[in-house]
Protein backbone atom coordinates (compact mmCIF):
# COMPACT_ATOMS: atom_id res chain seq x y z
CA UNK A 1 0.00 0.00 0.00
CA UNK A 2 1.20 3.48 -0.41
CA UNK A 3 2.63 4.79 2.48
CA UNK A 4 0.89 8.12 1.66
CA UNK A 5 -2.43 6.72 1.66
CA UNK A 6 -3.12 7.18 5.19
CA UNK A 7 -6.79 7.28 6.90
CA UNK A 8 -8.46 10.21 8.91
CA UNK A 9 -8.35 8.45 11.86
CA UNK A 10 -4.79 7.68 11.74
CA UNK A 11 -3.85 10.74 10.80
CA UNK A 12 -5.43 11.82 13.80
CA UNK A 13 -3.72 9.31 16.10
CA UNK A 14 -0.25 10.65 14.83
CA UNK A 15 -1.71 14.49 15.38
CA UNK A 16 -2.70 14.30 19.18
CA UNK A 17 0.19 11.77 19.57
CA UNK A 18 2.49 14.45 17.82
CA UNK A 19 0.82 17.06 21.10
CA UNK A 20 0.88 15.05 24.10
CA UNK A 21 4.86 14.16 22.99
CA UNK A 22 5.46 18.13 22.51
CA UNK A 23 3.51 18.97 25.35
CA UNK A 24 6.10 16.97 27.76
CA UNK A 25 8.73 18.60 25.61
CA UNK A 26 7.56 21.64 26.95
CA UNK A 27 7.33 20.87 30.41
CA UNK A 28 11.02 20.46 30.53
CA UNK A 29 11.87 23.45 33.09
CA UNK A 30 8.73 22.32 35.16
CA UNK A 31 10.51 19.14 35.73
CA UNK A 32 14.09 19.97 36.02
CA UNK A 33 12.61 22.06 38.96
CA UNK A 34 10.69 19.28 40.43
CA UNK A 35 7.55 21.69 40.58
CA UNK A 36 5.63 24.13 38.36
CA UNK A 37 7.50 27.45 38.12
CA UNK A 38 5.77 30.03 40.40
CA UNK A 39 6.22 34.15 41.04
CA UNK A 40 4.60 36.39 43.32
CA UNK A 41 1.23 36.33 41.28
CA UNK A 42 0.99 32.84 41.29
CA UNK A 43 -0.55 33.89 45.12
CA UNK A 44 -3.61 35.71 44.09
CA UNK A 45 -4.37 33.57 41.33
CA UNK A 46 -4.55 30.31 43.69
CA UNK A 47 -6.26 32.26 46.83
CA UNK A 48 -9.35 33.67 43.91
CA UNK A 49 -9.60 31.09 41.73
CA UNK A 50 -10.25 28.72 44.90
CA UNK A 51 -12.53 30.87 46.72
CA UNK A 52 -14.05 32.28 43.72
CA UNK A 53 -13.46 35.84 44.10
CA UNK A 54 -12.59 38.40 41.65
CA UNK A 55 -9.16 40.03 42.50
CA UNK A 56 -9.48 43.52 42.87
CA UNK A 57 -6.93 44.03 39.83
CA UNK A 58 -7.10 41.08 38.05
CA UNK A 59 -9.46 39.15 36.12
CA UNK A 60 -10.70 35.89 37.84
CA UNK A 61 -10.75 33.90 34.74
CA UNK A 62 -7.15 32.39 35.54
CA UNK A 63 -7.82 31.59 38.79
CA UNK A 64 -10.97 29.54 38.26
CA UNK A 65 -8.55 27.86 35.36
CA UNK A 66 -5.97 27.13 38.17
CA UNK A 67 -8.54 25.61 40.08
CA UNK A 68 -10.40 23.46 37.75
CA UNK A 69 -7.19 22.01 35.83
CA UNK A 70 -5.92 21.22 39.19
CA UNK A 71 -8.81 19.43 39.62
CA UNK A 72 -9.99 21.24 42.94
CA UNK A 73 -6.62 21.45 44.57
CA UNK A 74 -5.39 17.49 43.60
CA UNK A 75 -1.75 19.17 41.97
CA UNK A 76 -0.82 21.92 39.92
CA UNK A 77 0.99 19.48 37.27
CA UNK A 78 -2.32 18.87 35.39
CA UNK A 79 -2.05 23.19 35.25
CA UNK A 80 0.66 23.25 33.58
CA UNK A 81 0.15 20.04 31.16
CA UNK A 82 -3.15 21.62 30.08
CA UNK A 83 -1.19 25.12 29.34
CA UNK A 84 1.45 22.80 27.27
CA UNK A 85 -1.36 20.67 25.73
CA UNK A 86 -3.20 23.83 24.26
CA UNK A 87 -0.16 25.54 23.24
CA UNK A 88 1.40 22.61 21.68
CA UNK A 89 -2.24 21.69 19.90
CA UNK A 90 -2.42 25.58 18.15
CA UNK A 91 1.48 25.57 17.83
CA UNK A 92 1.03 22.07 15.25
CA UNK A 93 -2.32 23.07 13.95
CA UNK A 94 -0.80 26.91 12.76
CA UNK A 95 2.51 24.51 10.99
CA UNK A 96 0.54 21.63 9.32
CA UNK A 97 -1.98 24.54 8.01
CA UNK A 98 0.23 26.39 6.51
CA UNK A 99 3.19 23.85 5.37
CA UNK A 100 0.46 21.26 3.98
CA UNK A 101 2.12 18.02 3.57
CA UNK A 102 2.51 13.89 4.30
CA UNK A 103 2.12 14.12 8.08
CA UNK A 104 4.19 12.70 10.67
CA UNK A 105 6.53 13.63 14.04
CA UNK A 106 9.59 14.13 11.10
CA UNK A 107 7.47 16.19 9.26
CA UNK A 108 7.54 18.28 12.79
CA UNK A 109 11.35 18.23 13.61
CA UNK A 110 12.10 22.29 13.01
CA UNK A 111 9.52 22.66 16.09
CA UNK A 112 11.80 21.18 18.44
CA UNK A 113 13.95 24.64 18.16
CA UNK A 114 11.49 26.62 20.15
CA UNK A 115 12.56 24.35 22.94
CA UNK A 116 14.92 26.76 23.04
CA UNK A 117 13.16 30.12 22.93
CA UNK A 118 11.38 31.55 26.59
CA UNK A 119 8.52 29.29 24.89
CA UNK A 120 8.66 27.05 27.74
CA UNK A 121 9.69 28.77 30.54
CA UNK A 122 6.32 30.72 30.08
CA UNK A 123 4.34 27.47 29.55
CA UNK A 124 5.47 26.01 33.26
CA UNK A 125 4.86 29.44 34.81
CA UNK A 126 1.53 29.44 37.27
CA UNK A 127 0.42 32.78 35.46
CA UNK A 128 -1.26 33.65 31.98
CA UNK A 129 1.47 34.92 30.19
CA UNK A 130 1.09 32.52 28.19
CA UNK A 131 -2.48 32.99 26.68
CA UNK A 132 -1.77 36.05 25.04
CA UNK A 133 0.23 33.83 22.58
CA UNK A 134 -2.40 30.97 22.37
CA UNK A 135 -5.02 33.94 21.65
CA UNK A 136 -2.91 35.40 18.81
CA UNK A 137 -2.71 31.64 17.44
CA UNK A 138 -6.36 30.93 18.08
CA UNK A 139 -7.01 33.60 16.01
CA UNK A 140 -4.87 33.79 13.28
CA UNK A 141 -6.21 29.61 12.78
CA UNK A 142 -9.73 31.85 12.80
CA UNK A 143 -8.53 34.37 9.93
CA UNK A 144 -7.15 31.50 7.97
CA UNK A 145 -10.06 28.69 9.04
CA UNK A 146 -11.12 26.44 6.94
CA UNK A 147 -12.31 24.35 9.35
CA UNK A 148 -15.58 22.42 9.98
CA UNK A 149 -17.84 24.65 12.21
CA UNK A 150 -17.49 22.71 14.98
CA UNK A 151 -14.52 23.22 15.15
CA UNK A 152 -14.37 27.12 13.93
CA UNK A 153 -16.58 27.39 17.03
CA UNK A 154 -13.72 25.78 19.60
CA UNK A 155 -10.79 28.00 17.99
CA UNK A 156 -13.71 30.97 19.40
CA UNK A 157 -14.02 29.56 22.78
CA UNK A 158 -9.71 28.76 22.97
CA UNK A 159 -9.62 32.51 21.55
CA UNK A 160 -12.15 34.21 24.37
CA UNK A 161 -11.12 31.99 27.30
CA UNK A 162 -7.64 33.54 26.90
CA UNK A 163 -8.64 36.96 26.12
CA UNK A 164 -10.29 36.58 29.27
CA UNK A 165 -7.72 35.45 31.40
CA UNK A 166 -6.05 38.58 31.89
CA UNK A 167 -6.65 42.74 32.10
CA UNK A 168 -4.30 43.83 30.07
CA UNK A 169 -5.06 41.44 26.58
CA UNK A 170 -8.07 43.58 26.36
CA UNK A 171 -6.56 46.99 25.25
CA UNK A 172 -3.40 44.85 23.34
CA UNK A 173 -6.06 42.70 21.16
CA UNK A 174 -8.45 44.99 20.46
CA UNK A 175 -5.68 47.64 19.15
CA UNK A 176 -3.57 44.90 17.27
CA UNK A 177 -6.59 43.25 15.65
CA UNK A 178 -7.67 46.45 14.80
CA UNK A 179 -4.30 47.03 12.84
CA UNK A 180 -4.53 43.81 11.56
CA UNK A 181 -8.10 45.01 10.11
CA UNK A 182 -6.84 48.11 8.42
CA UNK A 183 -4.42 46.33 6.01
CA UNK A 184 -6.48 42.98 5.97
CA UNK A 185 -6.10 43.41 2.26
CA UNK A 186 -2.34 42.87 2.14
CA UNK A 187 -3.27 39.34 3.30
CA UNK A 188 -5.83 37.95 1.58
CA UNK A 189 -7.38 37.27 -2.01
CA UNK A 190 -10.14 39.47 -3.31
CA UNK A 191 -12.47 36.18 -3.11
CA UNK A 192 -11.68 35.98 0.22
CA UNK A 193 -11.56 39.66 1.38
CA UNK A 194 -15.22 39.47 3.07
CA UNK A 195 -14.60 36.39 5.30
CA UNK A 196 -11.49 37.92 6.89
CA UNK A 197 -12.80 41.09 7.41
CA UNK A 198 -16.43 39.10 9.05
CA UNK A 199 -13.62 36.93 10.83
CA UNK A 200 -11.54 39.51 12.17
CA UNK A 201 -14.53 41.81 13.40
CA UNK A 202 -15.92 39.07 15.54
CA UNK A 203 -12.74 38.22 16.91
CA UNK A 204 -12.63 42.36 18.13
CA UNK A 205 -15.84 42.17 19.40
CA UNK A 206 -15.07 39.09 21.22
CA UNK A 207 -11.91 40.53 22.93
CA UNK A 208 -14.44 43.80 24.18
CA UNK A 209 -17.12 41.23 25.15
CA UNK A 210 -14.47 39.57 27.54
CA UNK A 211 -15.09 42.65 29.72
CA UNK A 212 -18.18 41.58 31.09
CA UNK A 213 -16.03 38.34 32.33
CA UNK A 214 -13.99 40.56 33.73
CA UNK A 215 -16.50 42.76 35.85
CA UNK A 216 -16.11 44.89 38.75
CA UNK A 217 -12.19 43.88 38.66
CA UNK A 218 -11.98 45.66 35.20
CA UNK A 219 -13.47 49.03 36.52
CA UNK A 220 -11.49 49.01 39.67
CA UNK A 221 -8.23 48.00 37.63
CA UNK A 222 -8.33 51.49 35.91
CA UNK A 223 -7.26 53.34 38.90
CA UNK A 224 -4.68 50.80 39.27
CA UNK A 225 -3.26 50.79 36.38
CA UNK A 226 -3.45 54.77 36.03
CA UNK A 227 -1.74 55.67 39.21
CA UNK A 228 0.96 52.97 39.03
CA UNK A 229 1.66 54.33 35.62
CA UNK A 230 1.67 58.27 37.03
CA UNK A 231 4.24 56.80 39.84
CA UNK A 232 6.38 54.92 37.25
CA UNK A 233 6.71 58.16 35.19
CA UNK A 234 7.49 60.77 37.67
CA UNK A 235 4.28 62.25 36.92
CA UNK A 236 2.98 61.86 40.69
CA UNK A 237 5.79 62.95 42.08
CA UNK A 238 6.20 66.16 39.79
CA UNK A 239 1.84 66.70 40.23
CA UNK A 240 2.35 66.66 43.74
CA UNK A 241 5.62 68.93 44.13
CA UNK A 242 3.72 71.58 42.09
CA UNK A 243 0.21 71.60 43.92
CA UNK A 244 0.93 70.58 47.65
CA UNK A 245 2.09 73.99 48.43
CA UNK A 246 -2.20 75.00 47.26
CA UNK A 247 -3.55 71.90 48.18
CA UNK A 248 -3.95 69.72 51.01
CA UNK A 249 -4.09 66.22 49.14
CA UNK A 250 -3.80 63.13 51.84
CA UNK A 251 -0.24 62.26 49.62
CA UNK A 252 1.50 65.46 50.05
CA UNK A 253 3.38 64.55 53.48
CA UNK A 254 4.79 61.95 51.23
CA UNK A 255 5.88 63.29 48.53
CA UNK A 256 9.69 63.02 49.19
CA UNK A 257 9.54 59.48 50.22
CA UNK A 258 7.28 57.71 47.16
CA UNK A 259 8.68 54.45 46.74
CA UNK A 260 9.98 52.95 43.34
CA UNK A 261 7.95 50.00 43.76
CA UNK A 262 4.43 50.49 42.28
CA UNK A 263 3.33 47.11 43.91
CA UNK A 264 4.45 48.24 47.13
CA UNK A 265 3.41 51.31 46.68
CA UNK A 266 -0.20 50.05 45.73
CA UNK A 267 -0.46 46.81 47.57
CA UNK A 268 1.75 46.81 50.83
CA UNK A 269 0.00 47.91 54.16
CA UNK A 270 2.92 50.48 55.14
CA UNK A 271 3.00 51.95 51.57
CA UNK A 272 1.80 55.92 51.75
CA UNK A 273 -1.03 55.00 49.83
CA UNK A 274 -2.33 52.33 52.88
CA UNK A 275 -1.57 55.26 55.12
CA UNK A 276 -4.32 57.03 53.94
CA UNK A 277 -6.78 54.14 53.52
CA UNK A 278 -6.28 52.56 50.16
CA UNK A 279 -7.45 53.20 46.86
CA UNK A 280 -11.33 53.13 48.39
CA UNK A 281 -10.96 55.59 50.96
CA UNK A 282 -8.75 58.19 48.61
CA UNK A 283 -11.00 57.87 45.50
CA UNK A 284 -12.14 60.97 45.05
CA UNK A 285 -8.53 62.58 45.21
CA UNK A 286 -6.93 59.74 43.25
CA UNK A 287 -9.47 60.56 40.35
CA UNK A 288 -8.70 64.38 40.30
CA UNK A 289 -4.64 63.59 40.20
CA UNK A 290 -5.37 61.14 37.31
CA UNK A 291 -7.74 63.64 35.37
CA UNK A 292 -5.44 66.74 35.76
CA UNK A 293 -2.12 64.28 34.84
CA UNK A 294 -3.85 63.12 31.73
CA UNK A 295 -5.50 66.64 30.30
CA UNK A 296 -2.77 69.07 31.08
CA UNK A 297 0.27 69.89 28.57
CA UNK A 298 2.28 70.09 32.05
CA UNK A 299 2.20 67.04 32.86
CA UNK A 300 1.52 65.00 29.64
CA UNK A 301 4.15 65.64 27.51
CA UNK A 302 6.66 64.20 30.05
CA UNK A 303 4.89 61.64 30.68
CA UNK A 304 4.61 60.84 27.22
CA UNK A 305 8.40 61.12 26.82
CA UNK A 306 8.98 58.83 29.40
CA UNK A 307 6.47 55.82 28.64
CA UNK A 308 7.97 55.94 24.88
CA UNK A 309 11.50 55.76 26.69
CA UNK A 310 10.40 52.86 28.61
CA UNK A 311 8.81 51.24 26.04
CA UNK A 312 11.20 50.92 23.81
CA UNK A 313 13.28 49.46 26.91
CA UNK A 314 11.17 46.66 27.06
CA UNK A 315 11.01 46.22 23.83
CA UNK A 316 14.34 44.81 24.23
CA UNK A 317 14.69 43.36 27.52
CA UNK A 318 14.44 39.76 27.60
CA UNK A 319 14.41 36.90 30.57
CA UNK A 320 13.31 33.56 30.01
CA UNK A 321 11.00 33.29 34.05
CA UNK A 322 10.80 35.34 36.85
CA UNK A 323 11.07 32.03 39.13
CA UNK A 324 12.32 33.77 42.34
CA UNK A 325 12.82 31.45 45.95
CA UNK A 326 9.86 31.69 48.33
CA UNK A 327 10.67 30.87 51.67
CA UNK A 328 7.39 30.14 54.65
CA UNK A 329 6.65 33.94 55.38
CA UNK A 330 5.60 34.82 51.98
CA UNK A 331 2.23 34.50 50.50
CA UNK A 332 3.08 32.02 47.64
CA UNK A 333 3.98 29.68 50.74
CA UNK A 334 0.81 30.68 52.08
CA UNK A 335 -1.27 29.79 49.94
CA UNK A 336 0.31 26.41 48.18
CA UNK A 337 0.26 25.21 51.96
CA UNK A 338 -3.66 26.32 52.17
CA UNK A 339 -4.94 24.82 49.07
CA UNK A 340 -2.53 22.00 48.34
CA UNK A 341 -0.96 21.53 51.34
CA UNK A 342 0.31 17.82 49.79
CA UNK A 343 2.30 19.09 47.81
CA UNK A 344 4.06 21.59 50.35
CA UNK A 345 7.06 19.33 50.70
CA UNK A 346 7.49 18.95 46.38
CA UNK A 347 7.36 23.26 46.42
CA UNK A 348 10.09 23.49 49.53
CA UNK A 349 12.49 21.20 47.33
CA UNK A 350 11.75 22.42 44.49
CA UNK A 351 15.28 23.98 43.10
CA UNK A 352 13.42 27.24 42.42
CA UNK A 353 13.05 27.22 46.05
CA UNK A 354 16.89 25.68 47.58
CA UNK A 355 19.52 25.44 44.68
CA UNK A 356 17.97 28.33 42.74
CA UNK A 357 17.13 28.20 38.89
CA UNK A 358 19.28 31.44 38.06
CA UNK A 359 21.56 29.70 35.91
CA UNK A 360 20.19 28.07 34.11
CA UNK A 361 17.58 30.56 33.27
CA UNK A 362 20.94 32.67 32.64
CA UNK A 363 21.97 30.02 30.00
CA UNK A 364 17.95 30.18 28.55
CA UNK A 365 18.10 33.92 28.21
CA UNK A 366 21.36 33.71 25.96
CA UNK A 367 20.24 30.78 23.84
CA UNK A 368 16.53 32.93 23.62
CA UNK A 369 18.47 36.15 22.54
CA UNK A 370 20.22 34.24 20.06
CA UNK A 371 17.63 32.26 18.33
CA UNK A 372 15.02 36.19 18.34
CA UNK A 373 18.38 37.70 16.66
CA UNK A 374 18.66 34.94 13.61
CA UNK A 375 14.98 34.72 13.21
CA UNK A 376 14.24 38.24 12.52
CA UNK A 377 17.07 37.75 9.91
CA UNK A 378 15.72 35.11 8.81
CA UNK A 379 12.39 37.00 8.54
CA UNK A 380 13.34 39.98 7.04
CA UNK A 381 15.44 38.38 4.21
CA UNK A 382 12.52 36.21 3.47
CA UNK A 383 9.84 38.74 3.29
CA UNK A 384 11.68 41.13 1.34
CA UNK A 385 13.95 38.76 -1.18
CA UNK A 386 11.34 36.26 -2.06
CA UNK A 387 7.86 36.58 -2.90
CA UNK A 388 7.31 32.18 -2.26
CA UNK A 389 5.39 33.35 1.07
CA UNK A 390 2.76 32.58 1.79
CA UNK A 391 -0.12 34.73 2.73
CA UNK A 392 -1.13 33.02 5.85
CA UNK A 393 2.55 32.92 7.51
CA UNK A 394 2.77 36.26 6.30
CA UNK A 395 -0.30 37.38 8.11
CA UNK A 396 1.26 35.60 11.27
CA UNK A 397 4.59 37.34 10.98
CA UNK A 398 3.01 40.69 10.82
CA UNK A 399 0.52 40.18 13.54
CA UNK A 400 3.32 38.62 16.18
CA UNK A 401 5.48 41.90 15.03
CA UNK A 402 2.23 44.06 15.06
CA UNK A 403 1.44 42.55 18.97
CA UNK A 404 4.97 42.03 19.82
CA UNK A 405 5.36 46.09 19.69
CA UNK A 406 1.94 46.91 21.32
CA UNK A 407 2.74 44.85 24.05
CA UNK A 408 6.43 46.89 24.91
CA UNK A 409 4.40 50.13 24.13
CA UNK A 410 1.50 48.54 26.89
CA UNK A 411 3.83 46.96 29.83
CA UNK A 412 6.00 50.20 28.88
CA UNK A 413 3.13 52.69 29.64
CA UNK A 414 1.02 51.03 32.65
CA UNK A 415 4.31 48.18 34.28
CA UNK A 416 6.93 48.40 35.32
CA UNK A 417 9.68 46.88 33.18
CA UNK A 418 10.35 43.35 33.68
CA UNK A 419 12.24 41.32 30.64
CA UNK A 420 9.12 38.32 31.45
CA UNK A 421 6.44 40.35 29.72
CA UNK A 422 8.97 40.17 26.42
CA UNK A 423 9.70 36.43 26.53
CA UNK A 424 5.73 35.90 26.51
CA UNK A 425 5.66 36.98 22.83
CA UNK A 426 9.00 37.26 21.45
CA UNK A 427 9.30 33.59 21.26
CA UNK A 428 7.09 33.44 18.31
CA UNK A 429 9.27 35.01 16.31
CA UNK A 430 10.94 31.92 16.25
CA UNK A 431 7.85 30.08 14.94
CA UNK A 432 7.42 32.86 12.09
CA UNK A 433 10.76 32.30 11.23
CA UNK A 434 10.62 28.37 10.96
CA UNK A 435 7.30 29.01 8.93
CA UNK A 436 8.61 31.35 6.58
CA UNK A 437 11.75 28.70 6.05
CA UNK A 438 9.82 25.66 4.83
CA UNK A 439 9.15 24.79 1.26
CA UNK A 440 5.41 24.14 -0.24
CA UNK A 441 4.32 21.05 -0.41
CA UNK A 442 1.33 19.00 -1.97
CA UNK A 443 -1.36 19.77 0.52
CA UNK A 444 -2.83 17.45 3.25
CA UNK A 445 -5.36 17.85 5.33
CA UNK A 446 -5.07 17.06 8.65
CA UNK A 447 -7.02 17.13 12.59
Amino acid sequence: MNGLAHTPRSINIRFYSAVMIGALLLMLPAFYNGYPLLNGDSAIYLQFGFKALTPFEKSITYGLLVWLSSLNGLSLWPVIFFQACISELLIIKVYTRFIPGTFSLGHLWPLILLLLSGLPWVVCQLQPDIFISIALLASVLIITNKETTTKASVLYLIFFMAIATHIALVPLFTVSLFFIFLFRKKFTLPANVVNKTTRISMLILLTITSMVVMGPSLLRSRQVYMLSSLLQHGTLKQFLNDSCNSNNYKLCKYKDALPANTHYFLWDENSPLNKEGGLGAMNSEINHIIHVSFTSHQYLIPYLKSSTIASLKQLVLYTAADSPPFNSTTDVYAAVSQYLPHELASFSTARQNTTGLSNVIQVYNYLGIALILISLLLIAARLVTTKTVSINIQLLTWFCCTLIVFNALECGIFSSLNGRYSSRVLWLLPLCAILSLKTKRKPLSVS
